[in-house]
Order: structure tokens, then C-alpha cells, then sequence
């Protein structure tokens, strides 16, 4: 009885503990009625269109899915939480379906930032290239190293799911469900304290679509849906604890010696 109980406490505790910086489906029962997100849940359009539509070129699930298009530049964001509160540390997952329906002259970019006192530090990158015949890479980013995890084709729907955690500054990410890839930050920071927002302390904040940066003009037309982003694992994905290697170097002393145990570089 008192074990019963206490697995029941704690199963109470880690749902109590789970945190969701946004989990839709665009559905009206969601609050998302047709028409354009901006000014919507933390949506910001600042350059091109994001809008909800019912047309089932663009839907995965249900009724309604999210519509981003370009003829020039793009930046849609999703700020859940603003560079002067905090927002989600340690392991964050981000989970969603997107279907290139047009891509040309750039890539559709899929960017997980941090913010703080002004600035915004990209965690993770997770790129759609311009296709060719039809299909194209899917890449994420390793610093500032594109590395493909594979195949996309031009209006069908892809499963991007990553695993970021902010403390070992490394991110994995599965493809349809397939064998993560591990790769570090996009970007090494350390960020400030910024009003409520403590320091030192890398979190998730926001999450931004765009062409490969602000900046970049093309032709986009891209379906999302099922959305998530959030510290609870998503369903049918199983991701590896990662190992941290270190790279030790050692200079010889004047006098002396410096004896390793165990000998070698890559611990």
C-alpha cells in the first residue's frame, strides 16, 4: 500500500514538473480559428506569412495545420518566453511535422533560441535544402557545420525530432523516427542575467522559421503541424544518453614529468 502510494506521488510529481512551451495542432478547439497566427499565442510574423488554413495540402492531423510562405524574406517566431524571464533549462525536446511544398533560391530553416538582454543565441538548426528533382537534404547543425541526416520529398510530410539539452551544449535530432543524430550547439554562449532571467544558465525560448537567416530572400511554401516543444519525451523516439568527450593536451613541465592514467588524448 505505502509503495502503491509513493509511486503514485511520484508520478504526480514528474507530470507536475513537465513544462510545455507550446504543443498544437492548429485546431480551433486549440484557439487557433483561420487566419494569420501574428499576435496569436506568442506568434510574431515580422516578414513573409504564417497563417492557419483548413486546406489539406497543408494538414497532417485533424482539421487545420499552419501554412508558412514566402515570396522574399522570412521570420515567424514563437516566443514562449521573452529574454527577461526565464525559460526552459536542462533537457528540452522539440517535436513537429513539416511538408516543403515550394523551396527555391534558399532553405527553410528550423531555429531553437535563446534570449536574453537583447541578445538571441541559436541552440539548434534544422534545415530543409533547396531540393533538386524533388527531393532534398534534411541538415542540422554541428557549430557551424552543415551535416545531413537525410532525405526529404517535395509534398510529403517529415518528422523532425530533436532532444536539446542545455547543459552539455548538444542536441540530437531523428528523422521520421530514425536513429538520432548528435551534434553540439549551433552556437557556444553564455548568457546574462536580464531581468528575472537568471545567468550563466543556457534555456530554451523561442522558436523561429526563416530562409537560413533573417535576411535571405526566396520562394517558400511550407506546411506545419503537430507542433511541440517542451521537457516531456515525445512518443515513438528513443534517444541515447550522450557521452561528452574531452580532448586532453599536456605540456610538458620544465622539470618533472606528467603521467597520464589512463594514457591517451580522447576521454
Amino acid at each position: 500500500m505505502l509503495r502503491s502510494a509513493l509511486l503514485a506521488a511520484l508520478m504526480l510529481a514528474s507530470v507536475a514538473s513537465a513544462q510545455t512551451a507550446i504543443e498544437t495542432s492548429f485546431e480551433s478547439a486549440d484557439g487557433y480559428p483561420v487566419g494569420s497566427v501574428h499576435g496569436r499565442d506568442g506568434w510574431d510574423v515580422e516578414e513573409g506569412t504564417a497563417a492557419v488554413t483548413a486546406d489539406a495540402d497543408y494538414v497532417e492531423d485533424g482539421a487545420q495545420g499552419l501554412r508558412v510562405a514566402t515570396s522574399g524574406t522570412l521570420r515567424v517566431d514563437h516566443v514562449a518566453y521573452d529574454g527577461q524571464e526565464n525559460g526552459l533549462p536542462g533537457v528540452v525536446y522539440a517535436d513537429l511535422r513539416v511538408n516543403v511544398r515550394q523551396l527555391a533560391d534558399a532553405r527553410f530553416t528550423v531555429n531553437g533560441y535563446d534570449l536574453y538582454g537583447g541578445s538571441r543565441k541559436r541552440a539548434f538548426v534544422i534545415d530543409f535544402d533547396t531540393p533538386t528533382d524533388g527531393t532534398g537534404q534534411v541538415r542540422i547543425f554541428d557549430g557551424f557545420t552543415a551535416v545531413p541526416i537525410g532525405s526529404y520529398a517535395v509534398g510529403e510530410w517529415t518528422r523532425i525530432t530533436a532532444r536539446v539539452d542545455y547543459e552539455a551544449a548538444t542536441y540530437q535530432v531523428s528523422l521520421n523516427a530514425a536513429e538520432p543524430v548528435p551534434v553540439a550547439f549551433r552556437e557556444t554562449y553564455t548568457p546574462s542575467a536580464s531581468g528575472d532571467r537568471t545567468g550563466d544558465e543556457p534555456q530554451y525560448h523561442a522558436l523561429t522559421f526563416n530562409l537560413g537567416s533573417d535576411d535571405i530572400s526566396g520562394t517558400a511554401d511550407v506546411g506545419i503541424d503537430r507542433l511541440y516543444a517542451g521537457t516531456t519525451p515525445p512518443e515513438g523516439v528513443t534517444f541515447p544518453e550522450v557521452v561528452p568527450q574531452y580532448t586532453v593536451a599536456i605540456l610538458p613541465p620544465s622539470a618533472g614529468t606528467v603521467t597520464q592514467e589512463p594514457s591517451g588524448e580522447v576521454f
